[in-house]
């Protein structure tokens, strides 16, 4: 799973490509994907969900409560591109890493969301 590294700029710590979609427009998912990490998918390879979380944080002092959906793509390998970032979502991001569920489960450092490798260790 390609993780995105956080800066000083937001929570430090390891997260999925993400951005706010609203009213589940499960079709702009691919569009994000793209966005973040340069990775093509067309709505179908990318499917229904296969997780949905709430979750809350703070960032720069204010509270969000964010509904997050996870989708599950199969690839065999990508070179991650940022090119199609905004300059706010490359001020935070200062990484990526692709994680194998094995890597996630014994991490030390903080990623986002905590249930991760349960949920991968669910559906591989």
């Amino acid at each position: 799973m390609d993780l995105i590294q956080s800066g000083p700029m937001s929570p430090t710590g390891w997260s999925q490509a993400a951005a706010p979609i609203r009213a589940r427009a499960w079709p702009r998912r691919p569009r994000e994907l793209r966005e973040e990490t340069g990775i093509s998918a067309s709505p179908g390879e990318l499917g229904e969900p296969v997780w949905h979380e709430v979750t809350e944080f703070s960032f720069a002092g204010i509270a969000y409560r964010m509904e997050q959906d996870f989708f599950l793509l199969r690839i065999a390998a990508a070179e991650v591109s940022t090119d199609g970032m905004e300059s706010d979502e490359r001020e935070y991001s200062i990484g990526h890493y692709w994680w194998s569920v094995a890597e996630l489960a014994a991490a030390t450092e903080p990623f986002y969301p905590v249930a991760l490798p349960e949920l991968l260790a669910r559906i591989s």
